[in-house]
């Protein structure tokens, strides 16, 4: 899964400021997945698969004492991932501790959604945690890191093109009981590549 992850690394466009024009080839992002898939083992690519068609979860059982734990590592590889050498990682992240000491980014519902994402791992929960706050950064300022964003934060554009339909939550499960989200083809090409990326993190 590691390998997955970091074909999505090399997709900057949609977060780095100074490319916002770009158009982003789907092939090319296809080609990256397919590359890196071809390197993951026959074992990890059954896993994978698995996990996709709810056949089986990966996350380990939660235990209060594993909840626990995990948060403590959580935040002391934060706290290492702030040193000065990782600054470009942790710029999101040092806005919001600065500016907002209340932040939500600090509560713990949030930091478990990160572990969980990450199959509790604490120093991968870290670095998901850290990029999710440049994200919010990049697109929708340093007001997103105090509280969790709403509609509200993303304009009339961006609200016209949630209501197009492009991305769904749909009303079943499947069959381990996760919800489903999906998108429907290019139903927001009309919008501003900002626009749209806006909107699979508002959902």
């Amino acid at each position: 899964m590691d390998a997955l992850g970091s074909s999505m690394e090399n997709l900057t466009t949609a977060t780095n400021p100074s490319r916002r024009d770009e158009v982003v080839n789907p092939y090319e992002v296809d080609a990256l997945v397919a590359q890196e898939w071809k390197h993951l083992s026959w074992k990890d690519r059954t896993v994978i698969q698995e996990e996709i068609h709810g056949v089986r979860c990966l996350a380990p059982e939660e235990t209060p004492e594993l909840m626990e734990h995990s948060l403590q590592l959580l935040h002391q590889h934060l706290q290492r991932l702030r040193q000065p050498h990782n600054n470009l990682l942790a710029r999101g992240f040092e806005v919001a501790q600065s500016t907002f000491p209340d932040t939500y980014l600090n509560t713990r519902e949030t930091r478990l959604k990160f572990l969980r994402a990450e199959l509790m791992d604490p120093q991968k929960a870290a670095v998901r945690l850290l990029k999710f706050c440049n994200l919010l950064l990049d697109i929708f300022g340093p007001e997103s890191l105090q509280f969790p964003l709403t509609t509200k934060d993303i304009g009339v554009k961006g609200n016209e093109g949630l209501r197009a339909g492009q991305f769904q939550i749909l009303p079943c499960r499947d069959r381990s009981g996760r919800r489903v989200f999906t998108l429907v083809g290019n139903m927001t090409f009309f919008l501003p590549l900002m626009d749209r990326v806006s909107h699979p993190v508002i959902l």
